[in-house]
């Protein structure tokens, strides 16, 4: 089916679901390509050898505040496939996502986000589009980017995940859906694909996050009884549904003496143990 394709896969990462898709385009007769942030590393090396897939030697980072060197390493992307004597792309994947700094100032506001105290539009300006940026409109500029090696009929394809709780990510997946949009009227024969609580390495970064949403419906919503009438009827359903699940009030039992007892405890505590880890010694009923 996709034999002699040539297929492009931004995001191919060890834990990504970039990387299984790459191995299934292998598997049925594709030409694959991917990119890697660090494309030197022995270890990146190794990976996509074992996938099967071409590791393009050209360093991809998205990164708002050095937008300019994003559109510069896609043209080196493009001059690296011209090399080859490639010069069209069947399809381009993207499936990157991420885009906050590994710092500790950052980390707090995104446990403190998570547990209710703020919003997604209250973190700093720059790392929030940054965020945006990783997130949505990176897949812009990568058609853009790469307009050299793609035609009318180049199917480009975005593949995210979407949370709905105070998992602030979703704002930026919408975003994503938004720029697929606008990339169809323009002609571009677009697909965003968002995958509901994909379990991906992007993911589990934010590991924790139950523990975070658990802990504000312990504290604020659990047997509420005033809540206004536009809410009433999904506050109801989700009351009903958590009620009928087997188990949770075993959960329950064992959440609410951490609740109690971490207080300002951030979702990265010791004092907050995983979800897997407390479901262990539930006995579900």
């Amino acid at each position: 089916m996709l034999n002699g394709k040539n297929i492009l896969v931004i995001g191919a990462r060890a834990g990504g679901y970039g990387a299984s898709i790459a191995k299934a385009a292998v598997q049925a007769g594709a030409n694959v390509f991917g990119t890697s942030l660090t494309p030197t590393d022995p270890r990146e090396q190794a990976f996509f050898e074992e996938l099967g897939t071409n590791l393009i030697d050209v360093p991809l980072r998205f990164d708002w505040a050095h937008r300019s060197s994003v559109f510069h390493e896609l043209a080196q992307i493009e001059a690296w496939f011209r090399d080859r004597g490639i010069t069209r792309l069947d399809a381009v994947i993207h499936t990157v996502a991420g885009g906050f700094p590994r710092q500790p100032s950052v980390m707090k506001a995104v446990g403190d986000i998570l547990k209710g105290t703020q919003t997604f539009a209250d973190m700093a300006t720059s790392v929030r589009r940054n965020v945006y940026y990783v997130n949505a409109t990176s897949f812009e500029d990568t058609v853009k980017g790469l307009a050299g090696l793609t035609d009318a009929d180049t199917r480009f394809l975005a593949l995210t995940y979407r949370g709905e709780l105070p998992y602030f990510i979703a704002h930026t997946k919408k975003c994503l859906e938004d720029v697929g949009t606008r990339l169809a009227h323009g002609g571009k024969r677009s697909l965003i694909v968002a995958l509901p609580e994909a379990w991906t390495q992007s993911s589990q970064f934010f590991a924790g996050i139950e523990m975070a949403v658990l802990n504000n419906y312990l504290q604020d919503l659990q047997g509420r009884q005033a809540v206004s009438k536009d809410i009433s009827p999904a506050f109801s359903q989700m009351e009903n549904a958590l009620n009928e699940l087997r188990g949770c009030p075993n959960w329950w039992t064992i959440l609410r003496p951490f609740a109690e007892t971490s207080g300002h405890a951030s979702v990265t505590s010791p004092m907050w143990p995983s979800l897997p880890a407390l479901l262990r010694r539930s006995t579900p009923g």
